[in-house]
């Protein structure tokens, strides 16, 4: 049985994780001339530093299938499908944050659904979680990958940035980039520490459809929307020396609103909480 739930916790932290890697792509502004990808990303780079705040809304779409060493043993199965839908509301700050979200999955013919609350110590990698239905707050190593998401456009190298497709409407900006080029983004920009620092060696890593389409405000440069359509991703790698081979279906938008407007209150980690274990 522990074998068991070993297998279904990594599941559970490569589809965290993946969601997290794909997060991390989006952007930061200013009043300068916009006319392409490097000057938006510049502008949104300058416009972002100034925020102090800003809510997020998610809502993502993820059907993994995982093959792992031992799973056969373990499950019976040579290989485990999990589909699973999350929601998450978030008020961030540039140090901590504030979110309350809902997690629904099923492996193995069970579904389960978890609302859950949770703070962020951004500065200082560290997560803090409370399940519905428990009192106790569990505090686990993170990195800060779904709080950055807003400044890494601005990583991006001016190969991948020539390769975006830029437009301008009359509401604001877009940057799309297709599977191949967030693909390359991805490795880039060394978006794999999380999976590092959770004991987990990504060999290789290939988006083989859909595409993301950044959203920027018009009047400040500031990311609006990100919305992953499509996206296929096969990866591979170990895990604590156990090889892994998945697959992942992904659609996730997160829509940004409320910049500089979020009363501090709402995202400061109360002593109580800080006090888990």
């Amino acid at each position: 049985m522990k074998k068991k739930l070993t297998m279904i916790g990594a599941a559970f932290v490569l589809v965290i994780g993946m969601a997290g890697i794909l997060s991390a792509c989006g952007g930061g502004g200013s009043e300068a001339q916009i006319t392409d990808a490097a000057s938006l990303a510049a502008a949104n780079q300058t416009a972002q530093e100034a925020v102090e705040n800003y809510h997020m809304d998610m809502d993502m779409d993820m059907d993994m299938t995982l093959k792992m060493d031992g799973l056969k043993e373990a499950l019976g199965t040579d290989s485990m499908n999990v589909p699973m839908k999350m929601t998450m509301s978030m008020d961030s700050g540039k140090e901590t944050a504030h979110a309350d979200s809902n997690t629904s999955m099923s492996m193995m013919g069970q579904s389960m659904e978890q609302p859950a609350e949770m703070y962020i110590d951004i500065a200082n990698g560290a997560t803090y979680t409370k399940a519905e239905g428990t009192e106790t707050w569990t505090k686990t190593e993170t990195d800060s990958s779904m709080t950055e998401m807003m400044n890494s456009v601005t990583e991006m190298s001016a190969d991948i940035l020539e390769k975006a497709k830029f437009a301008e409407t009359e509401e604001g900006y877009t940057l799309t980039l297709d599977a191949g080029e967030l693909g390359e983004a991805i490795k880039e920009m060394n978006l794999f520490s999380s999976y590092s620092e959770a004991g987990m060696d990504m060999k290789e890593f290939n988006i083989t459809e859909g595409q993301i389409i950044y959203t920027f405000y018009k009047d400040s440069a500031l990311i609006k929307k990100i919305d992953m359509q499509g996206l296929n991703i096969q990866a591979k790698g170990e895990m604590q020396g156990t090889a892994i081979d998945m697959q992942v279906k992904l659609t996730d938008t997160m829509d940004y609103s409320q910049y500089g407007e979020i009363d501090p209150k709402a995202y400061a980690i109360p002593a109580d909480v800080t006090s888990a274990k």
